[in-house]
């Protein structure tokens, strides 16, 4: 995907003033805002233009607990006089990453479709991105494959929870001692999100105190808040909720800030009831669309059946309080929908879906969304027909491509697959670009979720056959994974082949590798030629050789990546190297991670790649909290206040 062309380009947008920045289409890119790495970055509608408006006087700054004002504290300033927000570019993601800008070297890239663009058949790539781990669970996996993550388990003279310590102290020191470069404090700041405890939470706070906090710093400390686990201290868990709305109803804060803010509220609400509440009051007294898309989202990230009037309001009426909303804007109310169970919200989504009134970007999160309700959830056996009675209808007849290619995913993706008859009719009608490679994805899956059985072995011959007859570079290389997902040991000789051939294009080479890692079989030939990939493959090569290493349970390559990372000079070489690092979880690299995170000869880039890796090793969760974000989201369905929803990572 490519950016428009005067706007938005890869790595700059002179429209993006709000809370987030979006990456560029084409290069596998990897901008390292504290978290994870999206190597291809979302398709965005332009941006809707808004009137300045100006801002009402900011609710006053909740109290602090007087038992938590150590030595020292002051209560937070009061707010400084409001100012229109007025568009610009932010120097830096709200992550704490680099922004490409002069030390971060990377392409750019046509826009699908457009004269100098590749085919559109290449949004199947973002789709993947985006919803992989959630899918498939990719750390949890590599932790079932690799020996003991027991505390006994030792590596050097430290356990693997004292290295975790280890690096939760210095992400806490840089975090709030680092001085030199705010970008780097807030990729700390996200990082420590993901490894902090309950003693942590006023670290998190204090940029949020601050009116003049730098907004990267202050964005990535409300959002590193909203990932924490439950807050076991009464009093400090209302005082963290009143900050943070605080924070997003306080007009006199940048849009950035206030986003992340309600983003975190709504993460923070699976906890407690008290801080959904408080989203909904900010809903009925919303003053720009901006805000309304963000909290319509941030409602949906409770899951709390308490928000849904809003969200029906917003889909239904498409309005939240008196803000009307734009197509864009409602679509993010339909993807938050997608998170709630409640049996309404799929009689409201059915109806939406079959509306002829709703918008084309609201349409595709309706079927999204319907997607996800089918994975997630136990449905009635009738509700799970009418379902998928209305996704069938879009693939077989839908005009419109990316709602077909989604209706193929959502079908896909569910728990019986049972519209696999139609995925093979739709593959076999051919002739649409777009559509086929997500066909190839959901057949994939499909196989992936029957196991064993008889289909799953048809599933697998049918893919094989058509992998070795396709010519198309985007199509092959969803098949590559398709193959991988369907777990065809049979197939591990001809993707270590193709994997080998340096005069491959790099998109079927990097498919290849980890399609590999995802079949799951330690064979020598597979375990040699990823090795190999990683030391003298490009960067997609390397990235994707990496992950496949980690799911085959190889986390000894580790070592040679942080080198690679100290070494490399490209952007999107470091990207990769980093979210290798992270997946492969090796508490080895801990070490060297923590020293190149506290000296400060290091380029910046680096520190903030090596704050990434921390946060992505040391998590002790099996399922990364910020992929909740951007799951069966509808990509193409940018805003002003979501453009980097999908680059938070």
């Amino acid at each position: 995907m490519q950016a428009r062309r005067c706007a938005l380009t890869v790595f700059n947008r002179l429209t993006t003033w709000g809370l987030l920045v979006v990456l560029g289409w084409g290069s596998p890119v990897a901008l390292a805002h504290g978290g994870g790495h999206r190597v291809t970055p979302p398709p965005p509608s332009p941006p809707q233009p808004q009137r300045p408006e100006p801002p009402p006087a900011p609710p006053p700054p909740p109290t602090i607990p007087p038992d938590y004002r150590r030595p020292g504290d002051t209560p937070p300033p009061p707010p400084p006089s409001p100012t229109p927000e007025s568009p610009g570019a932010p120097t830096s993601g709200p992550r704490g990453g680099p922004r490409p800008g002069h030390d971060s070297p990377h392409r750019t890239n046509p826009r699908p479709g457009s004269r100098r663009g590749s085919s559109a058949s290449t949004h199947w790539r973002i789709w993947w991105d985006y919803n992989r781990e959630y899918l498939l669970g990719l750390r949890g996996l590599m932790r079932q494959n690799v020996v003991t993550t027991k505390t006994t388990k030792r590596v050097g003279t430290l356990s693997i929870d004292e290295w975790r310590d280890a690096a939760r102290g210095a992400l806490r020191e840089i975090a709030v001692h680092e001085t030199t470069n705010a970008k780097v404090r807030a990729a700390a700041y996200i990082a420590l999100g993901r490894v902090a405890t309950d003693r942590d939470v006023m670290l998190f706070l204090k940029p949020l105190e601050r009116a003049k906090s730098d907004d990267d710093v202050a964005a990535a400390a409300a959002l590193g808040l909203g990932m924490l686990p439950p807050i076991k201290n009464q009093r400090v868990n209302q005082y963290a909720r009143a900050q943070l709305e605080h924070i997003y109803d306080n007009r006199s804060r940048s849009l950035r800030v206030r986003g992340f803010a309600a983003l975190a509220a709504g993460l923070r609400g699976r906890h407690d009831k008290v801080t959904a509440l408080s989203l909904a009051r900010s809903c009925a007294d919303v003053k720009s669309g901006n805000d309304a898309a963000v909290l319509a989202y941030a409602c949906g990230l409770t899951q709390d059946s308490l928000l849904l009037p809003e969200l029906f309001d917003a889909l239904r009426k498409g309005r939240i309080g008196q803000q009307k909303l734009t197509d864009n804007a409602r679509a993010h109310a339909a993807s938050a929908l997608g998170m709630i169970r409640n049996p309404l919200v799929i009689d409201t989504l059915l109806d939406i879906l079959g509306s002829r009134r709703a918008g084309r970007e609201t349409k595709r999160a309706v079927i999204m969304s319907l997607g996800r309700q089918l994975r997630e959830f136990e449905l009635d056996e009738r509700v799970v027909q009418r379902i998928h009675r209305a996704l069938r209808a879009v693939l077989r007849k839908g005009k419109e491509p990316m709602q077909r290619a989604f209706a193929a995913l959502s079908l896909a993706g569910a728990k019986t697959p049972l519209a696999i008859p139609e995925l093979l009719t739709e593959f076999e009608r051919g002739g649409d670009a777009t559509l086929k490679p997500y066909l190839a994805l959901g057949l994939g899956l499909a196989a992936r979720t029957l196991g064993d059985t008889g289909s799953a072995q048809e599933i697998r011959k049918y893919l094989a056959e058509r992998w070795a007859q396709a010519k198309e570079i985007e199509l092959h290389a969803a098949l590559s994974l398709a193959v991988g997902l369907s777990r065809h040991k049979d197939m591990i000789e001809d993707l270590v082949a193709e994997l080998q051939l340096a005069r491959r294009p790099a998109a079927i080479r990097a498919a290849a590798a980890e399609a590999l890692g995802l079949i799951g079989q330690r064979d020598p030939r597979a375990l040699k030629a990823l090795i190999d990939g990683v030391h003298k493959g490009p960067p997609e090569v390397l990235g994707t050789s990496a992950l496949a290493l980690g799911l085959l349970g190889n986390r000894s390559i580790a070592r040679d990546l942080v080198k690679k990372l100290h070494k490399a000079r490209s952007g999107i070489l470091q990207g990769h190297l980093t979210l290798a690092l992270g997946h492969l979880g090796n508490t080895e690299t801990i070490a060297p991670l923590i020293e190149t995170l506290r000296d400060p000869s290091q380029r910046r880039v680096v520190r903030e790649l090596a704050a990434v890796a921390l946060g992505l090793i040391c998590d002790p969760r099996e399922r990364d909290m910020l992929f909740e974000l951007d799951a069966y989201f509808n990509y193409f369905a940018t805003t002003i206040a979501t453009n980097e929803l999908l680059t938070i990572f």
